[in-house]
């Protein structure tokens, strides 16, 4: 949180994302994360947290224009 710009908390989102959780990525603001990469950069585990939201970005899109085809 206290590298997030944004206020986000990347690990919240990277562990919703791997359990294929998008409510819960959305409920926690995946759509705001600007992708600048301080996260990462500053993960001690050195978790690729930028690649786990990017592919939550996409993973929600997907489901949203699934969504919006089934209307």
């Amino acid at each position: 949180v206290d590298h997030c710009p944004l206020g986000l908390v990347p690990t919240r989102l990277a562990h919703a994302i791997k359990a294929r959780d998008l409510d819960l990525a959305a409920k926690y603001d995946l759509q705001a994360c600007r992708e600048c990469g301080r996260c990462t950069y500053v993960c001690p585990s050195q978790i690729p947290l930028l690649q786990y939201l990017r592919s939550g970005k996409t993973m929600l899109r997907l489901a949203q224009d699934a969504a919006m085809r089934k209307e």
